[in-house]
């Protein structure tokens, strides 16, 4: 949607508001055949998802992938679908998956490129343990295995397109991302709605 895209371009990335929702999918969901019935759950499921953290946490934050081909290749149903948060929100609220659809009719697929600090990667990619903690827990951290995993296999396979392996690893910040850390905002016009 242009006007998304306009918003991000002046206002950067903003940490999620459960409630900032609701107008959004109201308008996306009114035209589902059940909506009547249920419009008035959307709420207290926005509630739940968000502010009580029923359905994962995301409430206050901003979250990225650190691999395009992850994104694009194995993890595509946020861009078809839109947020992870919106998805939980639709499934919980119908039941089913028929909301989805409704989704993806209103999904508008777009990748914004942000710049951050090394520091901010390994913060952002642990947000619960310090990489030395998993580390110590006898793991490798996942934005070390982001790099290393595909290396090895690059290694052990010299002909494998490395772009068409599915790796991702997930970031979180908890601060809004200011309008000059986006270095650019990518369409992708080639992916066909499901």
């Amino acid at each position: 949607m242009p006007e998304e895209i306009l918003s991000v371009q002046q206002e950067g990335l903003r940490p999620l508001i459960a409630g900032d929702r609701e107008k959004r999918l109201r308008e996306i969901l009114e035209r589902h055949s059940n909506w009547n019935s249920i419009k008035n759950k959307l709420c207290e499921i926005l509630e739940n998802v968000g502010p009580k953290e029923k359905q994962g946490r995301r409430e206050g934050q901003v979250h990225f992938s650190l691999s395009r081909s992850g994104l694009v290749n194995g993890f595509d149903h946020y861009l078809t679908h839109g947020s992870e948060f919106d998805q939980h929100v639709v499934r919980l609220l119908f039941g089913d998956q028929s909301g989805l659809q409704l989704l993806n009719s209103e999904t508008v697929p777009f990748l914004v490129h942000v710049c951050f600090s090394g520091e901010e990667l390994i913060q952002g990619a642990h947000p619960h343990f310090s990489y030395s903690d998993i580390l110590g827990m006898g793991e490798i951290p996942g934005i070390a295995r982001t790099f290393l995993n595909p290396w090895a296999f690059k290694a052990a396979n010299p002909s494998f397109d490395i772009e068409k392996l599915r790796t991702d690893c997930c970031m979180t910040q908890r601060v809004a991302i200011l309008p000059e850390r986006i270095s650019n905002i990518e369409t992708l016009s080639d992916l066909a709605r499901n």
